[in-house]
This record gives C-alpha cells, structure tokens and sequence, in this order.
C-alpha cells in the first residue's frame, strides 16, 4: 500500500501509520508484532521519498504522512527495559538514518523558504515543516538513548551529496539547539524523555530568581512538591506574559522594561543633583521655596517631563505585566505615589524627587533582602515598640506628677500638659543615649530626696535604653542573622546539590559528565517546568506513552515521575554485572520466545495445509462415490 502514494491514498497511508502508532503505544508485545511484520519496511518507504516524489499530493498532506510514519518507529522505541533496548538496537539495524537526515534537512529548508518567500505558502500557520523536522530529531535522539550511538550528519556524509553537508550542519545545530530533554520515573524504571523547548524567552529573569530563592527545600520531596505548586502559578504567569507579548504596545512596555527602570533612576539621581548643587535658603524663615539661579525652573520643567513619562511607564509596566491576583497592596501603594510624586515634583520646585531615589531598591536582591530581614520579624518588633510605648508612658505620668518643674522648655522638655509630658518623654527617652537622666538637667532638680530622682532615672536607663532599645536591636540583627543563614542553606544547596534528584555534586564530578552537565542538561529545573507546560499545549491524542504518564501524574498530583535521588549519569555501578546479567536473560528469553511464536506459527501454517488436503481428499472420494450412484 507504501509503495504508491499518490493524491487518493496518502490519507488512507497516513491513517494506517497514525493506527499503527496507537496500537504500539504504552504495549512491547504490539510493539514486537508491528515490528515483526515489516512495519519499517513501510516507514522506509515513505521517507526515503522526496517531498516532491508524491505526485499531486499538497505538500502538508506529505508531511503529515511522514510525521505519521514516525511516529510509529518512535512507538517502538519509548520502553527502556533491557527487551525495550534490544528492540532499539534491531530497530536501529533496518531504520534508513540517512533517510531521516535527509528529511530533518529537507524540512529546514521548506522553513527557511517559508521565510523567504512567504506568499508561496499558507498565511494561517497551518504548514508546519519544522515541527516534523524537530520530531524526527526527537526519534533519532531516543533511538540515540537506547543504542549508544549519536547519530550526527557526519556519520552519514558519504551516503548524502556533498554541497549539501553544510546546510545538513545547519539544520542539526538549529534541532539540537532547541530539542532539549528530561529524565524521568516510568514503573520505577529511569526514562529519557526529549521534546522541543518552546518560548523560553517568556520566562522573565526575576520569576526565576523568586522561584529559586523562595522555594521550600525541607526536603526533597517537600522542594519537588513545592515546585510543581510555583510551577503551576509560573505557567499561568507565563501564558498572560505571552498574551503581553503578542500585543505591540503592551510587548513594547515589558520588553523595554529595563530601559524605563535605569532611566528614571538616572534621570532622577539628575533632579537631586541639580537641588544639591543649586538651592539657597529663602530670607523668610516660613518660606519653602529655595532661592535658585535664573536657568534652574526651565532645566527642571524639562527632566521634569522626561522624569514623569518614565515613571509612567514604569508604573504602567508594573500593573500589565502582573495579573490581578499578583498585585500586592503595598508595592500598587509605592507606584501609584511614585507617579504622583513626580507630578508634585514637576509643579513644586522639585519637591517629591527625593521619594524616587528609593527605586534603586527594586529588582535589586541585595538591597531588598535587607528590606526583609528588617521587616521579617515585624509581629515581634511591633509588640516590643509596643511594650516600649507603654513603659514610657508609665514614666511620662510619674514625670508629670512629681517632675513638671524639670522639663525646661528652654531645651525642647515640655510638660504643661500630660500630652506634651508624653511626647517629650518619649523623645528625650529614646534618643537620648543616658534615658531620661540625661535629658534632664540636674539643676532644676525639685523632685525631693536624691534617692527617688536617682531611682526614676535609674530604673528608665535600665528598663528601657538598656533592656527595651537592645531587645528591638537584638531582634532586627537576629533577623539578619536568619537571613544570612538562609541565604548561605539556599546558595549551599544550589551549588552542592541538584535540584531536581537531591543527589550531591560530588557524585557526578566522579562519575557522568560532570556536575554542571547534569544540573544543566540531564537534570535542569527549568527543563521540568518547559516540560510541564509542553504537556499543557499538546493534545491529549498527540501523547507519547512517556508523556501521557507524566500528564496522568501532574493532573492526580503525583510526584512519583521525578527521578528523586536517582540519575541515569549514576546508574548502581555495583550491580552493574547483575542488570547485564538480567539483560541477557531478557534478551535470551526475548529470542527463545520469537522461535517459539514462529515454531507455532509454522506448525498453524501446516495443521492448515494438511487439513485443507484432507478436505479435498474427501471431497474427491464423495465426488468419486456419487459418480459411481449414477
């Protein structure tokens, strides 16, 4: 039926390999029939033809058909146990490899026409060329996994025509660029599963950095079951970022981001040099308005305007490029009065600039995890000012009782009301370094005997500028301390372990390919979250057996796909001699098993030649018998 594929048949062609690949998948024993009755011989011959050898065909009907037909041999290749493997290796004794170069090359270059020549193909992306050509470098790479062998243009070079060699490079380093791969837990077996990375470019550097530092690694189940939580909340993220993308004001603003961020900064660090170098202090006391030089309003009134077009870009930045439900009230809080602002510093002489210098502290790690460790532990730090507050207050009443005469207006110390009394004493008492003690001058002393005065003062000195004021100390440089603490585990971890198997560095710098390999290549985080989201974008019927387990364990929350504490670059070195031993066994069964089936199958063959000879036999003797009747 392969070996005319003209306009009437290739659906009908395309049809059998899409059923062929559905009764393989996820089943080795359909896998060894199909294999059995010659269904590479089909595949073949279906890409060893050009794209313009199927007469009248369209040329999306052809690459369809031959997306079909790989499909199946990728049916046969997806089980990794030692019969999976020997299936791999007789597969990749009949498979035409050179044939699948040919058609990863000739699909790139239908792409690159594409490109060039757009009027000549469909404008509604329906033609696809390049996704078939990253499928089949996704089969070549898996029978790759299973053989050994890496199957480069190079080693094909001799079978192909040479002025083409370089363009074949070409389209394998674009293939390979792109085509990236995971390792995976199939019925506790380790699988390699490789797929196209798609739209890497929407992951904004700060998700990443959030997620890396923010997520719970207790454990690495508890790190691998927080992630999959983020990854979900990021993949939302990043859908929104594309919708952002697609449109061009909105694409315009997220991709300049960093452009608005460093030039309102640079044109606000401007604004308050110019206030710094030019203002006088006006000859009335009461008066706000600095004295400035001639030229200062119109300079002003020009970054002015520069400055406030960037801070609302900024500000509408930060509000499109966050959904609804990711805009905290605090930081909307700081933007909506960063523009505002930058309004009053416009119209006002400047005033309003100052607020902007503090921008410096977004986007910026180090200065925002000191933010944090100031405010990490704010429940604490609030009870104890609290606690402080109330102490004062106690003391500011006797003050006022039996110490009002003290309080000398002359140096800032009111007392003519319990409410001045109060706000003194919490002023004098806090920055003053010896309490209240200090801040009252000995020689208004009229409080009586010196031993009470030396006990008020005392006892404020020890109970709150000691005691009160240290503990508030204590707490922000403990939260300092967690912080470093923190970030010294995070960092540890990050650079000591792998993130997705939990296994240490060491063990890979003695074995594998090294460990900046592994956690790049073999075991990428950010790999699994592609993965995720490629499992979201494909549909369900488009599944591969390997694919189809991990989206069945993402929608039931199951964890058990990841390879914790496991890696395929540290297979058990010490039961290596036993799983040859098992393979062997595997493949001695597998091959006593095809003997037997085909012993079977003759014996079937001749029980049904010989019944058939009986049949006639007897048929011939009744024939005979009635001849002799008449």
């Amino acid at each position: 039926f392969y070996a005319h594929v003209d306009h009437d048949s290739i659906s009908a062609v395309t049809q059998v390999f899409q059923t062929l690949n559905e009764y393989a998948s996820g089943n080795h024993a359909n896998q060894m029939a199909i294999f059995d009755a010659g269904a590479l011989d089909a595949v073949n011959s279906v890409l060893r033809k050009p794209l313009e050898g199927f007469v009248g065909c369209a040329r999306d009907a052809v690459v369809e058909c031959k997306r079909a037909a790989a499909s199946v041999v990728f049916s046969m290749l997806e089980d990794n146990s030692p019969a999976g493997r020997l299936l791999g290796r007789e597969v990749e004794g009949l498979l035409d490899v050179s044939a699948v170069h040919y058609n990863m090359d000739a699909f790139y270059q239908e792409s690159l026409d594409m490109v060039a020549f757009p009027d000549e193909y469909p404008a509604d992306g329906s033609y696809d060329p390049l996704a078939a050509g990253y499928e089949l470098y996704t089969l070549l790479a898996r029978l790759g996994d299973l053989s050994g062998t890496e199957f480069t243009p190079e080693r094909f070079s001799e079978e192909r025509h040479k002025p083409e060699e370089e363009r074949r490079e070409h389209a394998w380093e674009r293939y390979k660029r792109d085509v990236v791969s995971i390792e995976i837990v199939k019925d506790d077996v380790l699988q390699k599963v490789h797929f196209k990375l798609e739209n890497a470019g929407s992951l904004h550097p700060r998700v990443k950095n959030e997620l890396l530092w923010n997520v719970d690694r207790s454990s690495p189940t508890d790190k691998i079951r927080d992630f999959v939580d983020r990854a979900m909340d990021v993949m939302e993220g990043m859908k929104y970022q594309e919708w952002l993308l697609s449109n061009p004001l909105s694409g315009f603003l997220i991709v300049n981001s960093r452009v608005w961020y460093w030039g309102v900064l640079l044109v606000t660090c401007v604004l308050n040099a110019l206030i710094l170098a030019t203002w006088d202090a006006p000859p009335y006391e009461d008066e706000p308005v600095p004295e400035t030089p001639s030229w200062y309003g119109g300079v002003m009134s020009i970054f002015g305007v520069f400055h406030l077009v960037l801070a609302a870009l900024v500000v509408a930045e930060f509000f499109l490029s966050k959904r609804r439900c990711e805009v905290e009230p605090l930081p909307a809080l700081y933007h909506v009065l960063f523009v505002a602002l930058s309004v009053v510093g416009l119209f006002f002489h400047g005033y309003g600039y100052q607020f902007h210098l503090l921008h410096v502290c977004v986007d910026n790690d180090i200065l925002l995890r000191v933010l944090r460790s100031v405010t990490k532990n704010y429940s604490s730090l609030l009870w104890v000012a609290c606690l402080l507050v109330i102490i004062i207050y106690i003391y500011s009443v006797a003050g006022f009782a039996f110490l009002r005469p003290s309080y000398d207006p002359d140096e800032g110390m009111f007392c003519d009301t319990m409410w001045q009394c109060f706000l003194t004493s919490l002023n004098a008492g806090v920055i003053s370094g010896g309490g209240l003690g200090e801040a009252l001058p000995a020689d208004t002393l009229t409080f009586g005997p010196v031993g009470l005065r030396i006990l008020y003062t005392l006892s404020f000195f020890i109970i709150v500028t000691i005691l009160m004021m240290n503990t508030l100390f204590s707490i922000i440089i403990d939260s300092f301390a967690e912080s470093r603490d923190e970030k010294w585990r995070i960092q540890e971890d990050m650079e000591g372990s792998c993130f997705i198997c939990s296994l240490r560095s060491y063990d890979f710098e003695r074995q594998g390919s090294g460990f900046q390999h592994h956690v790049k290549h073999e075991h990428c985080m950010w790999h699994y979250l592609f993965f995720m989201i490629h499992l979201g974008d494909k549909d369900d019927t488009d599944f591969t057996a390997l694919e189809a387990h991990v989206a069945r364990c993402v929608r039931a929350q199951d964890l058990s796909w990841f390879p914790i504490n496991r890696a395929l670059a540290l297979q058990d070195q010490g039961g290596e001699l036993e799983a040859k031993i098992h393979e062997l066994e595997d493949k001695l069964n597998s091959v006593l098993q095809r003997f037997v089936n085909e012993d079977l199958t003759e014996f079937e063959r001749a029980e049904r030649q010989r019944q058939q000879r009986w049949e006639q036999n007897v048929g011939v003797r009744q024939t005979r018998g009635e001849q002799d009747d008449d």
